[in-house]
């Protein structure tokens, strides 16, 4: 099991470190540095995708590439060097601004907390299945620690309560359905 896992991009930086309750995370780019704690109870075990990109940059390419074809055009019948020169540096900074589009595009796959939060991780970096895999070792350990922490029936609590945290337990994957049943009945029979 991955209890620590490091991405880092052009311009991004994370560490996310797996302990006994939760996760550390530290993220760094450009401008922006945190780090924090979120505890186990909060992740959400189903995921998203986000895809960011820097969409300036395509438009400024377009924009250059599209200058570069018109003045092509228009002086089609014109030779000399400045012409030829001008086209050229037109063409070749739209296919550099559509270079930096793709350098610094990244696809996300989002974590949701239950704050209404979340947090990311990158998609590929260091590969997607070294992510994938990551992402699976951290819901095994939020899945094991919920369990010994919350798979408990407590006498001291109302009926309603103790149902709320068992329909809750099997809707986030900690328990099955036959374990839910055999759960509710005892607190159904023991639980006024």
């Amino acid at each position: 099991m991955l209890t620590a896992f490091y991405q880092k991009t052009l311009l991004e930086e994370r560490k996310i470190t797996i302990s006994d309750n939760g996760l550390y995370i530290w993220h760094k780019e450009p401008g922006y540095r945190s780090s924090y704690f979120v505890k186990f109870e909060l992740i959400r075990r189903q995921t998203s995708t986000y895809f960011e990109g820097k969409t300036n940059f395509l438009w400024y390419a377009f924009i250059c590439i599209f200058l570069g074809v018109l003045q092509a055009v228009l002086l089609i019948n014109q030779i000399g060097a400045y012409v030829g020169v001008g086209i050229g540096l037109a063409l070749l900074t739209g296919v550099a601004l559509h270079g930096m589009y793709y350098f610094t595009s990244q696809e996300y796959l989002v974590v949701p907390l239950s704050d209404g939060t979340n947090f990311t991780l990158i998609s590929n970096r260091p590969s997607s299945t070294q992510v994938q895999q990551f992402l699976s070792d951290m819901i095994k350990a939020r899945n094991e620690y919920i369990r010994k922490n919350y798979f408990i029936i407590d006498y001291g609590s109302s009926r309603r309560d103790e149902q709320t945290k068992m329909r809750w337990l099997l809707d986030e994957g900690i328990i099955t359905n036959s374990e839910f049943e055999v759960v509710i009945e005892e607190i159904e029979n023991e639980l006024q």
